[in-house]
């Protein structure tokens, strides 16, 4: 669904906000949902900061809000109280105005159904605006003063009955005054110059914490890079072509960044989004080469290529713009392959969804490598925020802010000690150790029949898993949880296993279903019943029971019968059990034989799933021989194999 032409009435008479909805209408021409103002969504709009305004009016006008129309609201984020104005769990439909990536809270990131990036008007918005408002369109003399005049004196300088001369005149009267002040400040710096931060400051690869194997693949680039240009290895030894994946603000830009100065290359920054904001597609084609030219001129460099997934997969993409899309990928795949040819480039992409990314582009000589960044762990955590402190706090143990930020990512842990360090300098002081636990989310108490719940379904897992052969490493329960941040049907509670490596055979497989269906077990064992808390989002464990289930039986050959039914990426694989019934019997039948034999091991080892539950209940943390030393002495189980 495209845009509609019809523009509301109260927008035409503003040339502000009509600069605004065509900056709009650009922006999302292509997102059926945001012109359907009747649609449950939650849209977020970044909007540059002298746009705010405008752009509120606009999208106000837009979803049609108005006193009568509850369940729809424009909110702005308001920086006093970090958050947005309106409430997301209060309506139907909510388009949230932020100015920047930076002060999105994650978890609008992880709940918004599409995310809209405006760019500041353009001439030929301006042309058209002025057209439309007043039937004219001024010289080009003037709109060199429209494009460099601040967005908000629009308002004031085209005010209602003023005609189109006398609006430029007053635009004209405050620039010019503006620009030869700001080139007698120009002057000033000039003669006593001050110290001006380099393009490479910034956080190198050693600054890094959290990053796993990136940082481990990242140090051996630059020692290959090195010994590339020293003439020891040819071009073909190098690596120059990975995906990045991981959650919303883990980060992917931040290392993309460390990466070239840590190699001494040169970075090249792109996006789907950033070309298409450009103008129609061949505006976007025509930005997607250019950003590969500049890499191939500067080599050594990094091309970073931002939000991956937005470029689609030809497999799954909708009618409405199949043909616009296959012609963006088709160009991306040829500047990729004409990159591959030329030495010195390397190509790192990024994605919050790789099963969203056309097969084409991870295909050997392409992005074939796949490293996924972690949400960083305690340890992790501390050293993030060391580096961000910058200093402050030295000697001042964190591990109590690491631990209450249990889940969060790099970026909200800069925009903690953002948030800290405003308050030490609002207070006119030095930052202490109660700026930072102030900026924590306010921590809320689980009820204890909430706790009790968790603690079973946890018990659950850690005996069945236990006693079919993983090894449990620790336990978790959390009395206490930031307020919004996790559901309460399961509240911060976790078992963790020892990595396992060997043979995913048909017994491991098989194995592991039960295991993550023994919380579902130990509650229909004690409770007769189960709670939300297995299943309803990604990373729950009806999702990877039912992702695991689908794998042997139309991946794996360990089903029905040996015929591959699909890829073992889950997209591929929900996209099938959607569709073919028999698949789907086959997988819930193997899912239900899975979770009898979870709940015969919770029922002969009842009183210790007690126990266990007993004991998280009280300490929210069993340790490897706090559990064992709860089960020693129980005989251990082999799982039997039931016949497909």
């Amino acid at each position: 669904m495209r845009p509609k032409k019809h523009i509301p009435l109260r927008i035409k008479d503003s040339v502000p906000a009509l600069l605004a909805y065509m900056s709009i209408r650009q922006a999302a021409r292509h997102h059926p949902i945001f012109w359907s103002p009747h649609r449950a969504a939650i849209i977020v709009v970044i909007v540059p900061d002298q746009m705010i305004t405008f752009a509120r009016e606009v999208l106000t006008a837009i979803n049609r809000v108005t006193a009568t129309t509850p369940e729809t609201a424009v909110s702005t984020y308001r920086a006093q109280t970090g958050d947005f104005d309106a409430d997301s769990l209060t309506y139907k439909r909510l388009v949230a105005l932020v100015t920047s990536d930076d002060v999105l809270p994650d978890y609008y990131a992880d709940m918004s159904d599409i995310v809209v990036r405006l760019s500041l008007p353009s001439r030929q918005h301006m042309r058209a605006a002025l057209r439309m408002h007043f039937g004219t369109v001024p010289s080009e003399a003037d709109l060199d003063i429209m494009e460099r005049s601040p967005l908000h004196r629009f308002a004031h300088a085209f005010r209602e009955g003023r005609s189109l001369n006398a609006s430029i005149a007053r635009l004209r009267e405050k620039l010019l005054p503006d620009e030869r002040k700001g080139k007698l400040d120009i002057l000033r710096r000039a003669a006593s110059p001050a110290p001006t931060k380099k393009a490479t400051d910034g956080p190198t690869l050693a600054d890094l914490w959290g990053y796993g194997e990136a940082v481990d693949w990242g140090r051996d680039l630059a020692q290959d890079l090195a010994d590339w240009q020293a003439g020891l290895i040819a071009w073909s030894d190098v690596d120059h072509g990975v995906l990045l994946s991981g959650a919303p603000g883990t980060g992917k830009t931040t290392f993309a960044a460390a990466l070239a100065r840590t190699c001494g290359a040169h970075l090249v920054a792109g996006s789907v989004s950033r070309w298409q904001s450009y103008g129609h597609l061949g505006d976007l084609l025509k930005q997607m080469r250019k950003a590969f030219e500049e890499a191939r001129s500067r080599t050594p460099s990094i091309l970073f290529l931002d939000e991956l997934d937005a470029v689609g997969d030809r497999a799954t993409l909708p009618d409405y713009h199949r043909n616009y899309s296959t012609q963006v990928i088709n160009g991306l795949l040829e500047l990729i392959d004409g990159v591959d040819a030329k030495e010195g480039v390397v190509i790192v992409g990024a994605t919050n969804h790789p099963d969203a990314i056309d097969p084409a582009l991870r295909r050997p000589g392409r992005l074939d490598r796949h490293i996924v960044i972690p949400l960083p762990d305690e340890p992790a955590r501390i050293g993030i925020l060391r580096y961000h402190l910058r200093g402050d706090l030295g000697g001042i143990d964190l591990s109590e802010i690491a631990e209450r930020t249990h889940g969060m990512s790099g970026a909200g842990l800069e925009q903690l000690v953002r948030t800290a360090r405003r308050a030490a300098r609002r207070a006119r002081r030095g930052m202490v150790i109660d700026d930072l636990i102030a900026a924590l989310p306010p921590m809320i108490d689980v009820p204890p029949d909430v706790i009790r719940r968790a603690a079973v379904h946890e018990a659950g897992h850690a005996v069945v898993g236990h006693h079919l052969d993983f090894v449990v490493s620790e336990i978790v329960v959390s009395r206490r949880i930031p307020r919004g941040k996790i559901d309460l049907d399961r509240p911060g509670a976790h078992v963790a296993y020892e990595e396992a490596h060997g043979v995913r055979s048909m017994s491991y497989m098989q194995r592991r279903l039960s295991r993550i269906l023994g919380g579902v077990a130990a509650e229909l064992e004690v409770y007769g019943d189960i709670s939300a808390g297995a299943g309803g989002h990604e990373g729950s464990d009806l999702h990877y029971v039912t992702v695991d289930a689908a794998r042997m039986e139309a991946a794996y050959g360990m089903g029905h019968s040996q015929v591959m039914l699909s890829s073992h990426d889950e997209s591929a694989l929900m996209s099938l059990l959607r569709i073919d019934y028999e698949t789907r019997r086959r997988v819930d039948h193997r899912i239900a034989e899975a979770l009898d034999e979870a709940r015969r091991i919770v029922r002969e080892h009842i009183d210790v799933v007690h126990r266990i539950a007993d004991a998280l209940a009280d300490t929210e943390r069993l340790s490897r021989d706090d559990f064992l030393a709860i089960v020693e002495g129980q005989p251990r189980l082999r799982l039997v194999i039931p016949t497909p």
